[in-house]
């Protein structure tokens, strides 16, 4: 497991758990169609995971709501 290379060890149910805590909301103005999102806050594991991916891990976690002026 690409996990144990890095000492970093993690069961499947371990790693199945940390990456169902990751998500993102999308948020529509009706009226305007503009779209903004919010992303969530990574946990310990889903940051790690991340990492050795090589996937970034710089989140945005409020909406923006410039878009929606």
């Amino acid at each position: 497991m690409v996990t144990s290379e890095k000492n970093f060890d993690l069961t499947p149910d371990r790693i199945r758990y940390a990456l169902g805590q990751v998500h993102t909301t999308i948020f529509e103005d009706q009226s305007t169609k503009k779209e903004a999102q919010m992303q969530s806050r990574l946990c310990s594991d889903a940051e790690k995971i991340f990492q050795i991916l090589g996937i970034s891990t710089e989140r945005v976690t409020a909406a923006k709501t410039e878009c929606f002026a």
